[in-house]
């Protein structure tokens, strides 16, 4: 026979008093598992009650919910149900997890019987995390997920959804952060009650700004205008301040200030207009943001004509050598750039061969010769052409 039935059937045979049975209750402790906000009924079985006896029922704190079928607990969603003879159920409406505990059902015989019953209410994750946060390269990145819940949630880490299997806590650390570090993270909390909680935490790498400029050397004429360009990168975006050697330049007539953003990158370009010899020098595009700063410069150089003539003669010819430099300027198009023609001696007795070289910026070389004073020029953004005059003059006597 099972020890519980024996034990009941013991309790009765002895409550027989002069052939009526002594009020008995069924005292096996019970466990009660139910999702927050569910209901839950506690159920207390009485046989052979008799009228002179109560059925009460206490909160895990020890107060007074119901004595027999009235209730005297200001709380509204507990009550007790009698379905059958003998029941004394108690019902609690809306369970909080805070409801969770030991509840007595206790029979005022001498002495008192107790049936005691857990009740365990169970509650689906739930995350506290920030959606947003920034820390500086080479800085500890500490990232919270305040997890709550009934069972204690399991935890999970994923970063631009690859599993973190090394962090299982609340919290995500990375000692020294780096560029790689930057990304969307995920925080998934379970407990086995649904539904599963989610927080997602978008990480932002702050670093100095990297300046770079797009042309260390530029040689323009006096008089002329030239424009000076700077690519940066930075985060947060930077300020950024141009500098003729140490002095700091503002938009003005003579300098033009611009910036653009293209493809995670800032591009800022100085136009300086009528170069005056005292404009020549280092121009320093200088960054700065809230985790350091950065510089990069670019010389301008003045550029300047030249001529040089010679002459050799020898006993069977008379040989004439003469150098002269041009610059031809042209905007870069789809057309031709108009054909300049070079005018020689008008002396009839001198032949001309004219050997001549282009030079671009893009550092493009076209070279060639003629013996017509007339040279086609291909398109390029700065042309320098150099077209030196060789003849050779017959000797007469």
């Amino acid at each position: 026979m099972h020890w519980n039935a024996f034990v009941a059937y013991f309790a009765i045979a002895s409550c027989v008093t002069h052939g009526n049975l002594e009020p008995f209750l069924e005292s096996t402790e019970t466990h009660i598992r139910t999702k927050e906000g569910s209901s839950a009924i506690l159920t207390c079985i009485v046989t052979n009650m008799q009228q002179n006896r109560r059925v009460k029922w206490y909160t895990p704190d020890g107060n007074t919910i119901s004595i027999n079928d009235k209730i005297y607990t200001s709380d509204r969603r507990m009550s007790i149900l009698q379905p059958l003879p003998g029941t004394w159920s108690l019902r609690i409406q809306g369970v909080r997890q805070r409801d969770s505990g030991l509840y007595r059902c206790i029979l005022d015989t001498e002495p008192v019987q107790t049936k005691n019953v857990n009740l365990h209410v169970q509650v689906p994750p739930r995350i506290s995390a920030s959606d947003h946060t920034s820390v500086g390269v080479g800085k500890r990145l500490e990232l919270w997920c305040n997890v709550t819940g009934e069972p204690t949630p399991e935890v999970r880490w994923f970063k631009d959804n690859t599993p973190l299997l090394e962090h299982t806590s609340e919290h995500c650390i990375v000692e020294s952060t780096s560029m790689r570090d930057k990304g969307a993270y995920e925080c998934v909390a379970e407990n086995g009650v649904t539904p599963s909680a989610t927080a997602n935490i978008n990480v932002d790498i702050l670093f100095p700004p990297n300046v770079t400029c797009l042309i260390e050397r530029i040689g323009q004429f006096v008089n002329r205008q030239t424009k000076i360009e700077c690519k940066v990168v930075a985060n947060p975006e930077a300020t950024v301040t141009w500098y003729h050697d140490a002095t700091p330049l503002k938009q003005t007539w003579k300098y033009r200030i611009e910036s653009f953003s293209e493809d995670g990158e800032t591009r800022h370009s100085l136009s300086i207009t009528t170069l005056e010899r005292f404009d020549f020098g280092k121009y320093i595009c200088f960054a700065t943001n809230s985790e350091g700063s950065g510089s990069s410069a670019t010389h301008v150089y003045e550029m300047q004509t030249r001529s040089t003539p010679s002459s050799t003669t020898s006993s069977s010819s008379t040989a004439s050598t003469a150098t002269s430099t041009f610059l031809i300027e042209s905007t870069p198009t789809t057309k031709s750039v108009p054909t300049p023609s070079i005018h020689s001696s008008s002396n009839p007795q001198i032949s001309a061969t004219y050997t001549y070289v282009i030079t671009t910026h893009s550092s493009e070389q076209v070279a060639g010769q003629s013996n017509s004073a007339s040279i086609t020029i291909y398109r390029c953004p700065y042309v320098i052409l150099t077209v030196a005059l060789i003849w050779i003059e017959s000797n007469h006597a």
